[in-house]
């Protein structure tokens, strides 16, 4: 037996369903040009470069203005975690002014460690604005940009630890393509040897990497530090990138799987140092120059 109460539920769908039935015929062309214009500007943003480029740029813009506003309010419950790293920092730095004062190498006055006509790399602090860890492709956002001296192609650190590199760049923000990336690797090497390969990352635990292209020859180690190999103008040799976690062989293959547990937990990031080069224009130039020739 049906109740009367079944029976006006019902009866009210039945109108609820009759009037949105009637609203889309009613509409149906608008509705139709508006999927349209969906569909087109999918097409054209996916398959011309300019297009694409100038969508990320202004996207990019867009979503650090409002991380920049939401992240004024999360700072504070990371305060303790950025003075440890700021501690952690601090305490290294002293000890390499003990470690050079032992060596009489500086005076009381700290400039006269620096031998002249000798080329740096110039570092610039930034603070983390958005920062993604459980995506295949990761990108972090920082505070800083065009007019702060940040450009596309500088590399990003913290302390001595490798974090990622700068991708796209407006005029007060600029977006860095992170470790945890699966389309970028980084050239790197055994600090205890120098044998040299590729780190990426798999694309599954944010806390890992893999160290790729070491042959079975060279002896390994669990522990042993993995840094940057200095073969590229991003990064300069010996930053860290983690430590060996375990090792096995490819099957059928000649090289290792080394999996790398990394220096930094890429959740707990602050504040970074955007790597400037000085040099990096002349040496792209040349680089350029005898590819050409």
């Amino acid at each position: 037996m049906v109740s009367v109460h079944d029976t006006s539920e019902w009866y009210l769908y039945e109108i609820i369903m009759r009037n949105l039935f009637r609203y889309l015929i009613r509409n149906h062309v608008i509705i139709l040009f508006l999927v349209l214009e969906v569909v087109s500007v999918y097409l054209i943003i996916n398959y011309n470069n300019y297009q694409k480029a100038k969508t990320f740029s202004s996207a990019s813009y867009l979503s650090a203005a409002i991380y920049k506003r939401y992240s004024v309010f999360t700072d504070y419950f990371r305060l303790a975690e950025t003075n440890r790293q700021l501690a952690f920092e601090n305490a290294e730095l002293k000890g390499l002014l003990d470690f050079y004062r032992q060596k009489g190498q500086i005076s009381d006055d700290l400039f006269y460690i620096i031998p002249p006509n000798a080329v740096y790399q110039n570092f610039r602090a930034a603070r983390i604005i958005n920062n993604s860890t459980n995506r295949q492709n990761n990108y972090i956002t920082l505070d800083k940009g065009r007019k702060d001296g940040i450009k596309t192609g500088q590399g990003v650190i913290i302390g001595h630890s490798v974090v990622g590199q700068v991708l796209s760049v407006s005029e007060s923000f600029s977006v860095a393509i992170s470790l945890l990336n699966t389309r970028w690797s980084i050239s790197a090497k055994l600090k205890k040897n120098d044998y040299f390969g590729t780190v990426a990352w798999d694309g599954e635990d944010y806390q890992y990497v893999e160290l790729r292209e070491i042959p079975m020859h060279v002896p390994l180690v669990v522990g042993d530090t993995i840094v940057t190999s200095g073969f590229s103008t991003i990064f300069p040799a010996g930053q860290t990138i983690g430590t060996i976690d375990q090792f096995d062989q490819k099957s059928g293959g000649s090289f290792y799987r080394v999996r790398i547990k990394l220096a930094i937990d890429f959740k707990s990031l602050s504040y970074v140092h955007v790597i400037d080069n000085p040099s990096l224009p002349e040496i792209r130039n040349l680089e350029k120059s005898t590819m050409n020739d």
